[in-house]
């Protein structure tokens, strides 16, 4: 799961007493990330990150570091498809873990912004570009992994929990009528909003980068919902069940147990039933 809280400071100097709220706002979180802790601050920006150990566990913890030092960036998340990518950038670029995430800096060096259309993943990705002066936060396609920000002044505060904002001093925080409203409605909050006030969500398929210019946001990808040729009702259950085994077989990479948790409804069944197609005596939780 993993979690990260961070502040950067568009026009001025990262403080002591912001370092030590960040820490703060880091631990209250480590339940997120239980086995390992790591942070990074310079004088603009400071990111601290609780890591859950999936891939490589006996690899570094999180902020991941260029070589050249000018690239730091924390992912909560998942990449899926993280070996094909790692195989076309080795032939220009060195990589020391079997961490999927050690894909991100090298993929953005050779790629830019194009890089966050190539990823098959569920990640919360933020990146900061120390030369540029320049942090862009994104959020995987459909949203999966939560990534939340506000803005006060020159101060631009993220994190993977609403929790961690309780602990800067920069703004109190006071949760959002409206977003309890629309959480009683439809059973999530609709749109940026969040349950705490001048709280916002990244969108799920939104990067928005922020840097002394300003703060720009962009949907980097979206839907295709353009009307299709009907090829018959088999055709599309074969090509459903292709694309559903694939998914799971390819979200089994891991290096440590796999499980299954179950409600007994048709999606967990059917997911655990393609699970079984490649792994043996898979243990499957429900609660009740």
């Amino acid at each position: 799961m993993c979690g990260f809280f961070g502040l950067l400071n568009l026009k001025g100097n990262i403080s002591q007493n912001d370092i030590r709220e960040i820490k703060k706002g880091t631990e209250c979180i480590r339940y997120r990330g239980p086995d390992d802790h790591n942070e990074y601050y310079d004088n603009n920006f400071i990111v601290s990150f609780n890591r859950l150990s999936i891939l490589d566990v006996k690899a570094p913890s999180q902020p991941l570091v260029s070589e050249d030092k000018n690239f730091i960036l924390v992912c909560n998340g998942e990449i899926y498809n993280y070996q094909e990518l790692k195989n076309e950038l080795k032939k220009k670029y060195s990589f020391k873990t079997n961490l999927d995430t050690e894909v991100l800096i090298p993929g953005y060096q050779e790629w830019g912004e194009e890089l966050w259309k190539k990823l098959n993943g569920m990640f919360s990705i933020v990146l900061w570009d120390k030369k540029n002066k320049k942090l862009s936060m994104v959020r995987d396609h459909v949203g999966i992994k939560p990534l939340h920000y506000f803005v006060y002044q020159n101060k631009l505060y993220f994190s993977s929990d609403y929790n961690s904002f309780f602990y800067q001093s920069s703004q109190k925080m006071k949760l959002h009528n409206d977003s309890i409203l629309s959480y009683l409605s439809f059973r999530y909050v609709i749109g940026k909003k969040t349950f705490l006030e001048n709280v916002y969500d990244v969108l799920p398929g939104e990067k928005i980068t922020a840097s002394n210019r300003g703060i720009k946001k962009e949907i980097y990808w979206d839907a295709n919902l353009e009307n299709k040729i009907d090829k018959g009702e088999n055709f599309f259950i074969k090509s459903l069940d292709f694309e559903i085994e694939s998914a799971v077989k390819r979200q089994l990479i891991s290096d440590v147990p796999v499980g299954a948790f179950v409600s007994g409804g048709l999606d967990s069944s059917l997911i655990l039933f393609h699970m079984s197609k490649h792994l043996k005596n898979i243990s499957a939780y429900a609660t009740g």
